[in-house]
């Protein structure tokens, strides 16, 4: 309750005193990382799962299809951990030149492909398991509901959002 109407009394203010373009820029900076700050666990903790599999007795015994499926997971989880905390390095290594524009727009990007190539991983190891499991038809069932999930709730809600957005001129856009 209090945080809306925090909320309220901020967007209040906004509509009164629009945000100088320097504290935008350092708010979305913030924002980007502090965002990828909750996604960069989950990835790790994956990619620790994904890299201790590989050492364990029964995956000498795996087949060929589920090494290919652990394979899979692992670089699209390398990807993941490339593009999540490839936003965290740059900001170091350009704090203080005047680049946050560029840090924001390239950082989201990379967000976004982290996030995908994470959406990736996740899909393949919950086919890997429903495949040692239960077998290769529940596979397909269990890989294609979850990229169902993902699909939706990372991308298509957003995209509804954004599109619904457009359409009510009631609220002002918020960067």
């Amino acid at each position: 309750m209090e945080s809306d109407d925090f909320a309220a009394r901020q967007h209040r203010r906004s509509l009164r005193e629009p945000e100088p373009h320097y504290a935008r820029l350092s708010r979305n900076v913030t924002d980007l990382l502090g965002e990828l700050r909750v996604a960069q666990p989950t990835v790790q903790i994956l990619f620790g799962f994904l890299l201790a599999v590989a050492f364990t007795e029964r995956f000498g015994q795996a087949s060929t299809f589920e090494r290919v499926l652990h394979l899979i997971a692992v670089i699209l989880t390398a990807v993941s951990t490339a593009c999540l905390v490839g936003p965290v390095v740059w900001h170091r290594m350009l704090f203080g030149r005047g680049l946050r524009p560029e840090l924001i727009s390239a950082g989201n990007k990379a967000a976004l492909a982290g996030a995908a190539a994470l959406f990736g991983a996740i899909a393949v190891v919950i086919a890997l398991i429903v495949k040692v499991t239960f077998g290769p038809i529940a596979t397909g069932v269990a890989f294609a509901g979850v990229c169902l999930l993902f699909v939706t709730l990372w991308f298509v809600v957003p995209i509804r959002m954004r599109r619904g957005s457009r359409k009510s001129k009631d609220a002002p856009p918020i960067s």
